[in-house]
C-alpha cells in the first residue's frame, strides 16, 4: 500500500514571527529568502562603532617614541678647543635628554662628566611638543680623538638614541704665545633691568691677546659672536626676559696666530637667568 508523507506545518502566531523577522535572520515566507533585519543592522553598525571609538581611544594614549629632528654634528678640532653639540627632539609627553660619550668606538658608552655643561629644555613652540638639548665638551686633549658622542632621549614610550657625532682632534701644535684661563664667568640671576657683567681671568704672556665674547641663545646650536665685546669683561646693561637662558663665554686668543691651528681657547659658559 502506498504511503503518502505527512508534512506538518507549524503556524506561529503574528507577535512571534514579527520578533524573528525584527531581531535576527527570517525567511521571506513568500521567496524564501534570509535577510538580516533592520534592527540587527543597527546593533552591528553600533558594535563597529564602539570598536572605531575604542581604537581612537587606544591611539590617543599611545605614547610614541622621541624622534630627532636636529642630530648632533661631527667636528674637527685643534687641542684645547671646545666642541659644542646640539640637538632637537619632538615627544607626545615629557622627556629627559642625557648625553653619552664613547672612547671604544661605539661598543660602551658613559654619561658624560659632570663638568660638562649642558643646558636642555622645552622650546616654546606651536605643537607644544619639542626639546632641546646643548652640549659642551671640555677642552679637548689628543687623547680625545675619535671619541663619540650621542644623546639619548627616554619618555614613557621607550629610548631613542641619536646619531653619534665623532669628534675628531688635530695633533697638538705650538702657539706663539702662551695663555690660560684662570677664572671662568660666573653664571647670574638678575631681575629685568638689572645690568649682568661676566668676566674672566687670564694669565698669558702674550702682550696683547685677543678676547671674543660669544652667545648661544635658548634652542640654538651655534654660538655667535657679540658685537664690540672684546676684553675680559662683558657687560649688558637693561637685561630683558628674551635674554633668559642665554649663556655666554669667552675665546681668548692668540696676537700671533688670529687663523688656524692653536688659535683660540675657551672659557666655561655661565647662563643669565632673568626673573
Amino acid at each position: 500500500m502506498k504511503t503518502t508523507p505527512h508534512t506538518h506545518r507549524i503556524t506561529l502566531p503574528a507577535f512571534a514571527a514579527a520578533f524573528i523577522l525584527a531581531f535576527g535572520l527570517a525567511a521571506d515566507p513568500a521567496t524564501g529568502a534570509t535577510s538580516v533585519s533592520p534592527v540587527q543592522s543597527a546593533v552591528q553598525a553600533a558594535g563597529v562603532q564602539n570598536s572605531v571609538a575604542a581604537l581612537a581611544k587606544d591611539v590617543k594614549n599611545l605614547v610614541l617614541l622621541p624622534v630627532f629632528t636636529t642630530q648632533p654634528k661631527g667636528q674637527t678640532l685643534d687641542p684645547q678647543y671646545t666642541a659644542y653639540l646640539g640637538v632637537r627632539v619632538t615627544s607626545t609627553t615629557s622627556l629627559t635628554l642625557q648625553w653619552k660619550y664613547s672612547q671604544d668606538n661605539g661598543v660602551t658608552f658613559k654619561n658624560v662628566p659632570a663638568d660638562w655643561p649642558v643646558q636642555s629644555g622645552k622650546l616654546n613652540t606651536p605643537d607644544g611638543a619639542s626639546w632641546y638639548s646643548n652640549l659642551e665638551t671640555c677642552p679637548l686633549e689628543p687623547s680625545m680623538n675619535g671619541m663619540l658622542i650621542r644623546c639619548v632621549a627616554t619618555n614613557s614610550g621607550g629610548s631613542v638614541n641619536s646619531d653619534s657625532a665623532k669628534i675628531t682632534v688635530n695633533p697638538a701644535t705650538p702657539k706663539g704665545y702662551s695663555s690660560t684661563i684662570t677664572k671662568n664667568p660666573v653664571s647670574q640671576t638678575l631681575p629685568a633691568g638689572a645690568t649682568a657683567v661676566f668676566a674672566i681671568a687670564v694669565t698669558t704672556n702674550d702682550p696683547a691677546p685677543i678676547y671674543r665674547w660669544q652667545k648661544l641663545t635658548p634652542g640654538a646650536t651655534l654660538w655667535t659672536d657679540i658685537p664690540g665685546a672684546n676684553t675680559i669683561t662683558l657687560v649688558i646693561p637693561n637685561v630683558t626676559y628674551a635674554l633668559n637662558g642665554t649663556q655666554y663665554h669667552c675665546l681668548v686668543g692668540d696676537s700671533s696666530r688670529t687663523t688656524g691651528p692653536g688659535s683660540f681657547i675657551t672659557s666655561y659658559p655661565a647662563t643669565l637667568t632673568v626673573k
